[in-house]
């Protein structure tokens, strides 16, 4: 490949990937403006929404009081009223942007308005806003805005006055400036040339922002769009084409009315920062293709230069490399000679190690049963039985550590005994030695598997050793027969050992011996929670609860 035609591709490839770059970030860019523009009409639409639906919740507030009086009081009466009229004022005071409060009666003549009294015979059966309500269609009705002498614009709000049979008696009509709404929509306006307008469902402009220009009627540039979205949903926003060109337009439905508060916003000042960022992005793009462009040429030229010294210094590299990678692997192998020899010296030391910890228990085992052997026959030379008993329970206890050696040589273990294995050994060796069977005596044992350290296993295996012993001893006296439970549970992270018999119970001689004092030293070297107690259906309770080794 030719220097030249490597530059014309390296000059290629950073025209396709910038333009790329600058194509999606513009793409982005476009979507976001839209996306932006859209959020904040959509805000703009809940502000104008709260806004109309609690400037009309006060045209509520009054006419409802004002039909609660007329029902109560009667219109004539009401008519007549100088306090009335000035109640109705004061009502009216409260709430500045409505111009004024009028009551027509049931033909549709003027009986009681804000603005005078007594009023002048004015008749308006003919009007929208009366004709509405009086015919029973609706209960409240947004009427077509009328206009005063003046030429200022009001929005009529009707609401129908009935008594509890549904029949007529008057019709309370709301004047409410349309200048109000257009004066906050000017005040809240996103833009220059946005457009703000509170209007009924039939398209009818009552208010807007900025106000119709000579030659422009009071209605929707597009009413029959506006009917088909709202039929989607109270809120939304949609594309309208117009002779100002493109715009978007969002709306919301005021709760409860049949008014829509619409913004909308000419596509063209939408895009005008879109505009903007577009042509600094091309220019920016341009100076940085140029500069990586200048930049690509000399560090090409460069390259080539480099390129034949770093050849050169490549081959030396290499050779350098298979030497060191030669030298590595003498030291590997050497190595790893030095590692089997190692392993195969402490494989062997393990083995003797285990040699060793077997003989020794071996030798342990053999010597605790040289003990029980010898404390069994110096028994034999006391006539005394309670010296016999002492002697023949120090063998028991040497007997039941001697079964713990004897397991951990058997099963080529140096430290670690099967708890639930010794167990069933040492209750069979105790029951043999006591003659349980013949006695009529069954031991039951229950344990879950477990492992534990020798230093736990010695004092385990004693107090086992003294609560059974005690049970085959004075549980049961007599010829009674019965039966001995021994269980080890595991849960929770300890081990519960539990031994239960359903003898005569715990003597209260027996309770204070020197066995029990014996289990209490034991639990508590074992850092065990200790229950040693009478049943109260008759036998005894021995249970340890200690935490399991991990």
């Amino acid at each position: 490949m030719t220097m030249r035609l490597l530059l014309v591709l390296i000059i290629a490839g950073f025209l396709i990937v910038g333009g790329g770059l600058v194509a999606l970030s513009s793409w982005v860019d476009y979507r976001q403006s839209f996306a932006d523009a859209e959020a904040v009409a959509n805000d703009l639409g809940a502000v104008l929404e709260e806004h109309a639906a609690r400037s009309l919740d006060a045209g509520d507030i009054i006419l409802g009081k004002l039909a609660f009086l007329v029902r109560e009081q009667g219109l004539d009466a009401l008519a007549r009223s100088p306090r009335y009229w000035r109640h109705l004022r004061d009502l009216v005071a409260d709430y500045p942007h409505i111009e004024a409060i009028w009551v027509l009666d049931a033909d549709g003549m003027a009986r009681l308005n804000t603005a005078s009294f007594p009023v002048p015979p004015v008749a308006a059966a003919e009007r929208e806003y009366f004709r509405a309500v009086a015919d029973g269609a609706d209960r409240t009705h947004f009427g077509v805005p009328v206009r005063d002498e003046a030429g200022n614009a009001f929005l009529t709000y009707s609401h129908r006055i009935s008594n509890g049979d549904g029949a007529l008696l008057g019709v309370a009509v709301a004047l409410i400036p349309t200048a109000y709404f257009a004066q906050f929509y000017e005040m809240v306006a996103a833009g220059p040339q946005s457009a703000l307008a509170l209007a009924r469902l039939d398209g009818t402009v009552v208010a807007r922002h900025p106000p119709p220009r000579a030659g422009e009627t009071w209605r929707l540039a597009a009413p029959e769009r506006l009917q088909a979205v709202l039929q989607a949903g109270a809120h939304g926003s949609y594309v309208v084409e117009n002779g100002d060109g493109r715009r978007l337009v969002t709306y919301a439905i005021v709760p409860d009315r049949p008014l829509v508060v619409i913004a909308s916003f000419p596509f063209a000042e939408i895009l005008d920062g879109w505009y903007t960022r577009l042509r600094r992005n091309l220019l920016l793009a341009a100076l940085a293709l140029a500069a990586l462009g200048g930049i690509s040429f000399v560090a090409l030229r460069a390259l080539l230069r480099e390129e034949r010294a770093l050849v050169g210094a490549n081959e030396m590299l290499e050779r350098r490399v298979a030497e060191r990678t030669a030298q590595l692997e003498r030291m590997r192998r050497t190595l790893e000679e030095r590692v089997a020899d190692r392993t195969r010296a402490l494989q062997e030391a393990l083995r003797t190690r285990e040699t060793l910890f077997r003989e020794l228990h071996h030798r342990v085992k053999n010597n605790l049963q040289v003990v029980s052997s010898l404390l069994t026959m110096q028994s034999l030379r006391f006539a005394d039985p309670d010296l016999q008993a002492a002697f023949k329970e120090t063998a028991e206890r040497v007997q039941s550590m001697g079964i713990i050696h004897e397991m951990l040589y058997r099963r080529d273990e140096a430290e670690q005994v099967r708890l639930d294995e010794y167990l069933e050994v040492l209750a069979s060796s105790l029951a043999g030695s006591y003659g349980a069977g013949a006695r009529g005596i069954s031991v039951k044992v229950a344990a879950d598997p477990h492992t534990i350290p020798l230093d736990q296993a010695v004092p385990i295996a004693l107090v086992v050793t003294e609560a059974l012993s005690n049970a085959f001893k004075h549980a049961f006296p007599n010829g009674r027969a019965g039966t001995i439970e021994v269980s080890l549970r595991h849960a929770d992270g300890a081990l519960r050992l539990s031994i239960v018999d359903d003898g005569v119970g715990m003597a209260a001689a027996r309770a204070g011996g020197i066995g029990v004092n014996l289990v209490q030293m034991l639990a508590a070297q074992l850092g065990a929670d200790l229950r040693y107690e009478g049943r109260p259906e008759g036998g005894t309770l021995l249970e340890i609860a200690f935490p399991a080794p991990s």
